[in-house]
């Protein structure tokens, strides 16, 4: 069967069937006629291309119609850290143990990014072609030289989380540091589920359910609270063991209630990431003898409103913001 250039990444495809694409960076995808035919009119910079590639990779999704195209489009750049956290758990998942040379070929990633491979080349030697297209594609790289940097400046440089390997100048090796990391430094990484530590009573309406359990869906987590969880056992303990499996949290600290900020601090000091909230008038100090603590009110702190709109616009930017720091996660409500 003849490659062709993917709609989205530009690098070889398979033609499966009416809907269904191979690609070798983006994996198997649905994309149907209607929503094929959105590409011929749109103009996408290797950014944007690498970030639906990235997305789609990482939550396989089908493109149905022009909308769900241009949603995929605007999906946010992951930091540069963040791509190389990336990258860096994709290759410990191909190469899963310590000292095994990693087989990364930058000189068929360089021809992958433009356009010269040699069609027989990709046959023959077709799960070769698919591997270094995938580090592409788990790099959210957009050039090779951006492959290049994420490896040999900021992996191997600066974190010092990979290792040239003496034998070949193109060949690398997972540090010790490396898996130090890997083990412990990035906890929950495959977790799909937010913490949510927040007032309950009496409880902001229409908060949770419109604002803050909505956006971690529309980003692709579950929205968890321990006083809609059901457990025998201690709440405080139940409450403890449910941040620790989180990816990350969301402490809204309208109200200024302590526990919040106990289950803020605890989140913190295990690595994860908080996310603060805070209703907007309390945020900016307004409301007298409530304002969010010292210790906390140089965080970014994402405000919100009562009402409907003012919620939906909070809903948003959370999913955004999630979405940029944690990308796309797999949830779904059954």
């Amino acid at each position: 069967m003849a490659f062709e250039k993917c709609l989205i990444c530009g690098f070889p495809s398979e033609h499966l069937a009416p809907n269904d694409y191979d690609c070798l960076r983006c994996g198997t995808i649905k994309i149907r006629s209607t929503a094929a035919m959105a590409f011929e009119h749109l103009h996408l910079s290797p950014r944007e291309r690498a970030n639906m590639s990235g997305a789609l990779r990482e939550n396989p999704q089908p493109l149905t119609t022009p909308e769900d195209v241009n949603h995929l489009r605007e999906t946010p750049t992951p930091s540069v850290g963040k791509r190389a956290d990336k990258l860096l758990f994709f290759l410990q998942k191909q190469w899963p143990t310590a000292g095994t040379v990693l087989s990364i070929d930058c000189e068929i990633i360089k021809k992958l990014f433009s356009g010269l491979t040699d069609p027989v080349a990709l046959k023959t030697q077709a799960a070769h072609y698919r591997l270094q297209a995938s580090i592409c594609g788990a790099a959210w790289a957009e050039s090779h030289s951006e492959i290049g940097f994420i490896l040999q400046d900021y992996l191997c440089k600066t974190k010092e989380f990979l290792v040239m390997d003496e034998g070949s100048p193109r060949s690398y090796r997972i540090s010790a540091k490396g898996w130090d990391y890997l083990e412990h430094g990035n906890p929950n990484v495959e977790s799909m589920t937010g913490f949510v530590a927040m007032s309950f009573n009496p409880e902001p309406a229409g908060l949770f359910e419109s604002g803050i359990e909505k956006g971690l869906e529309d980003a692709g987590y579950e929205a968890i609270r321990v006083d809609k969880k059901k457990h025998l056992n201690l709440i405080d303990d139940e409450m403890l063991a449910l941040i620790r499996k989180s990816r990350f949290i969301v402490a809204d600290i309208t109200e200024q209630k302590q526990g919040v900020y106990f289950e803020a601090g605890f989140a913190k000091g295990l690595g994860l990431k908080v996310i603060w909230t805070c209703e907007k008038q309390e945020r900016d100090g307004k409301i007298e003898g409530k304002k969010p603590h010292f210790d906390v009110n140089h965080y970014p702190i994402l405000a919100w409103e009562k009402g409907d709109a003012s919620l939906a616009d909070f809903r948003k930017s959370l999913q955004e913001l999630i979405e940029a720091n944690f990308g796309k996660g797999k949830f779904k409500r059954p």
